[in-house]
C-alpha cells in the first residue's frame, strides 16, 4: 500500500507540473474543457501520445516560452539561411532550390508571435532525395556509406538516430549508379505506403543513400537542429498524402507547409521547454502504468483471499 501511495503522489506531482505549464497557454473553450478534465484526459488509450502532441504544438507556436524583444528577429535568420543556401549552390553541394509560393496572411494557421516570420517548411533546410536501389548493389555490410530503407528505421537502436543498416555501399558504386548521398544530420521519413502514418523521423549519423520510399530534409546550420527535429515530429504527414491503394506524399506538398520561424535564441528556449515537459510526461506515463500494475496486484491479492 505504501508503494501505491508513493506512485500516486509522484503521479500527482508530475500531472500538476504539466498542468501548470500547459493550461496558461490555452484560451477560451479549450482551456475550460481541459481544466475540467485534465486529471483524466490523458489516461484513455493513446492519451499520452496526444499529450506529447499538444506539448509540441503549443511550444512550436511560441505559447510556452516568453518572447524577448532583444532577440534578433526571424526575418534576419531567414536571410542568413538563404545566404547559406546560395553558398552551397555555388560550392556544388546542392541544386538551386525552387522558389516557394508567397504566403498570404489568410493562410496563417495561428497568430504569429512578435519577432517570428512565416516561412514554408523547406525554407528552413534543403531536400534529401531518395534513390533507386538495384538488388545487385545490396547485401554488403562492410562499406563506408549506409543504404537506408524504411525497414532500417525499425532496427533496434534506430529509434532516433540511424546507427545501423542491413546494407552498405562503396563510394565507387554510389558514383557508378549515380546515387544521391545524403549528409549526416539529414532528418528522414517514409514517403510511400502505410509507413507514412507511423510518422517516423530518423536522423542520419553518417553519409547515407536512402531509397525511393524515403525523403529527407537537412536543416540549415543557421537554425537550432533540435528545434527543426521537433518541428518535423509535430506534423502528421498522413494528412498530406495522396492516392488510395498506395498513398504517397510529395516534396511539393510537404515543402509548402506553412510554419512559424522563431528567432534562434527563442528556438533554444523552445527546445529546452519541450525537453522539460516531455520528461515530465515520461514520468507521468511511467507512474500511471506502474499504478495500474500495482492496482492489478492488489486486486489479485484480494481475490486470492476470498
Amino acid at each position: 500500500m505504501d508503494d501505491f501511495n508513493g506512485i500516486s503522489k509522484n503521479y500527482s506531482v508530475a500531472l500538476n507540473a504539466i498542468r501548470g505549464e500547459l493550461l496558461p497557454a490555452l484560451s477560451g473553450e479549450m482551456r475550460q474543457l481541459l481544466d475540467l478534465t485534465f486529471n483524466t484526459a490523458f489516461t484513455a488509450p493513446g492519451g499520452f501520445k496526444r499529450l506529447r502532441e499538444l506539448i509540441r504544438t503549443l511550444a512550436l507556436q511560441g505559447k510556452l516560452v516568453a518572447q524577448d524583444p532583444a532577440d534578433v528577429p526571424a526575418i534576419q535568420l531567414l536571410k542568413n539561411i538563404q545566404t547559406e543556401k546560395r553558398r552551397h549552390v555555388e560550392e556544388g553541394r546542392i541544386k538551386s532550390p525552387k522558389p516557394t509560393s508567397k504566403i498570404n496572411l489568410d493562410e496563417a494557421p495561428y497568430l504569429l508571435p512578435n519577432g517570428w516570420h512565416w516561412v514554408r517548411l523547406i525554407e528552413v533546410g534543403t531536400w534529401g532525395i531518395g534513390s533507386g536501389l538495384p538488388h545487385s548493389i545490396q547485401g554488403d555490410q562492410t562499406q563506408d556509406i549506409f543504404l537506408c530503407k524504411v525497414s532500417d528505421m525499425n532496427l533496434p537502436g534506430n529509434e532516433r538516430y540511424i546507427t545501423s543498416v542491413n546494407n552498405t555501399i562503396s563510394n565507387e558504386l554510389a558514383r557508378e549508379h549515380r546515387l544521391n548521398i545524403l549528409e549526416e544530420g539529414t532528418i528522414i521519413f517514409p514517403k510511400i505506403g502505410g509507413a507514412i502514418a507511423t510518422n517516423k523521423r530518423r536522423i542520419l549519423t553518417k553519409r547515407t543513400v536512402i531509397d525511393n520510399n524515403c525523403l529527407g530534409i537537412k536543416p540549415s546550420s543557421e537554425v537550432n537542429f533540435e528545434w527543426a527535429y521537433q518541428l518535423l515530429l509535430s506534423f502528421d504527414f498522413s494528412k498530406y498524402q495522396a492516392g488510395t491503394s498506395v498513398p504517397a506524399i510529395s516534396q511539393g506538398t510537404i515543402g509548402e507547409i506553412i510554419v512559424g520561424l522563431p528567432p534562434v535564441l527563442e528556438q533554444n528556449r523552445i527546445v529546452t521547454k519541450i525537453e522539460q515537459i516531455l520528461n515530465l510526461c515520461d514520468v507521468l506515463e511511467a507512474q500511471f502504468n506502474c499504478g495500474i500494475e500495482k492496482q492489478s496486484e492488489l486486486l489479485n491479492s484480494v481475490m486470492a483471499q476470498m
